[in-house]
């Protein structure tokens, strides 16, 4: 903007008979005329910030929202439509079976943990240490 105006001054500064000094004139007027319009726009803009706007200074009551597009959905009808999208031709669906899991019984797993510890101390088993205690 600084060497812009400096240009038009420059211009300006030229006889007034010469045709570049009356282009100078026309486009110094385009602009004292483009920058009233930024300041009336800049005081709109700033009357309309100031005024109450709904849903941050003013809230309607009771009223419920408008549907913008006419109907209701929610997740669960998205969520259908991509199904419905994403569905492949039955040429393409391929069966895959998983193998079966390994189970193994409570007492494998217990067994490691019946070890004798380290130090010699076994770990304790609180079913043995309750058929050894009197009951009462």
């Amino acid at each position: 903007m600084a060497a812009t105006l400096t240009e038009l001054w420059s211009r300006l500064m030229l006889p007034r008979e010469t045709p570049a000094a009356q282009e100078a004139v026309d486009a110094a007027e385009a602009l004292r005329r483009h920058l009233l319009e930024r300041v009336r726009m800049q005081a709109a803009a700033a009357w309309l910030e100031r005024q109450p706007q709904l849903g941050r200074d003013t809230f309607a009551r009771g009223r419920p929202d408008a549907l913008t597009a006419g109907r209701s959905s929610d997740l669960t009808d998205l969520l259908r439509a991509c199904l419905v999208a994403l569905q492949l031709p039955s040429d393409q669906v391929a069966t895959v079976q998983a193998p079966r899991p390994r189970l193994w019984p409570a007492s494998a797993a217990i067994r490691p943990r019946r070890r004798p510890v380290r130090h010699g101390n076994a770990v304790p088993n609180p079913a043995r240490e309750r058929s050894d205690k009197p009951t009462t």
